[in-house]
């Protein structure tokens, strides 16, 4: 899966879980700690001891403030906890981008198209641009005869 640079928290629905608000202060750091190693990693190992080296805590701390609440955010796939909603956040991420990426693609054959069909100049023109050609000069340029000899 493809990195998202940003950990998309959806603050109002946190606020609302219930979950979280039943947390202590201890358990809510351990749960972002777990949010955070999710997000970059894509888990966490769901031992505490190993989980405890991987955060840089002392299993007794993991022990201490690991509860029921957190595992509302996280399951436990074949010893890891990983957290759904990010992986669905990521999947959203990168299908977002390759539709951009499709359709970057198509405007550009679109364009290349429409210049093939009506014609429209492309590159450099060819030739010697020295000369200045009849169209290129207006009424403005020209006196009236007549004032001319008026003048006189």
């Amino acid at each position: 899966m493809k990195d998202v640079p940003f950990l998309p928290l959806y603050a109002a629905n946190i606020l609302a879980s219930r979950a979280y608000k039943l947390m202590s202060f201890g358990e809510r750091g351990l749960w972002i700690s777990i949010t955070m190693e999710c997000s970059v990693n894509g888990g966490v190992p769901a031992d505490f001891k190993e989980m405890g080296k991987i955060l840089g805590f002392p299993e007794s701390e993991i022990k201490q403030f690991f509860s029921k609440y957190q595992t509302v955010f996280f399951e436990n796939v074949a010893g890891q906890l990983i957290s759904t909603e990010l992986n669905e956040d990521k999947k959203g991420y990168e299908n977002t981008g390759r539709l951009k990426s499709e359709g970057g693609k198509k405007g550009v054959k679109n364009k290349r198209e429409k210049q093939e069909v009506e014609g429209l100049a492309q590159g450099q023109p060819a030739g010697s641009l020295s000369c200045i050609n009849s169209t290129q000069i207006n009424s403005n340029h020209l006196m009236d005869k007549r004032l001319m000899n008026n003048s006189n």
